[in-house]
């Protein structure tokens, strides 16, 4: 009789034991879901990171895309022209500089919101109230050249002290011509004596402009185009 009593409450036991694990587990499944739905609710009404890329909405032909970055530091393109400039924050409002040079100063600012969880959109709105409206989209970028031919020599950055201005030919075929905070992307290809420059202004075939003009290295360390002489840095 005991030994049946004893069995009994072992195994009565082992099912508060049961019940009460699945209370924990279920416990626990809810409290996950609870964070998940938070950190849902989070992102989708209260995540107002500018961080990252934004294309404008609606743009004719050339379209204008602003890059915040983590080091406050903002690229502004617009087709092959790209504005390297720095931003801030104060609460909802953002300020960049657009002057094109070093020492200049064109300080605009904005109201910005920020809608949408997967597409975001980015709203711009001026002292004036205008509004421009931009979607997230890929950082700019340069598509090397696919029939590119390697003049190891020309490879580098090339500056004028006289124009502050500088050339800087890379490996793959793309390049940039540097003023101050601007910056004009090309693609490029060379023999022993000419140089092709090729700058696409827009989205389409139709702003495409070719150019082609006489190059000359001497030295190793002076690059002469157009009868402009650059040193190499």
């Amino acid at each position: 009789m005991d030994a049946n009593k004893e069995m009994n409450n072992n195994e009565l036991t082992k099912s508060n034991k049961k019940k009460s694990k699945s209370k924990i587990l279920i416990w626990t499944i809810g409290i996950v879901l609870l964070i998940v739905a938070c950190v849902a609710v989070y992102f989708i009404f209260f995540n107002k990171n500018i961080k990252g890329s934004w294309g404008m909405v609606n743009s004719q032909n050339v379209r204008q895309i602003l890059t915040f970055k983590d080091n406050n530091s903002l690229t502004c393109s617009q087709g092959s022209l790209i504005l390297e400039t720095n931003y801030t924050l104060d609460g909802n409002k953002v300020k960049f500089d657009l002057s094109q040079d070093d020492n200049g100063e064109n300080i605009v600012e904005y109201t910005y919101d920020i809608s949408g969880f997967i597409n975001k959109r980015l709203f711009l709105t001026d002292s004036d109230g205008k509004v421009e409206e931009y979607d997230q989209c890929e950082p700019f970028k340069i598509d090397p050249p696919t029939d590119f031919n390697l003049v190891e020599s020309l490879v580098g950055t090339w500056k004028n002290e006289e124009f502050n201005i500088c050339y800087d030919f890379k490996k793959d075929g793309t390049a940039f011509l540097i003023k101050g905070k601007v910056r004009i992307a090309f693609i490029y290809n060379a023999d022993d004596t000419k140089l092709t420059v090729i700058v696409n202004n827009g989205q389409s075939e139709d702003t495409v402009r070719k150019t082609e003009v006489n190059y000359t290295i001497k030295e190793g360390n002076k690059l002469i185009i157009s009868g402009i002489e650059y040193t190499k840095q």
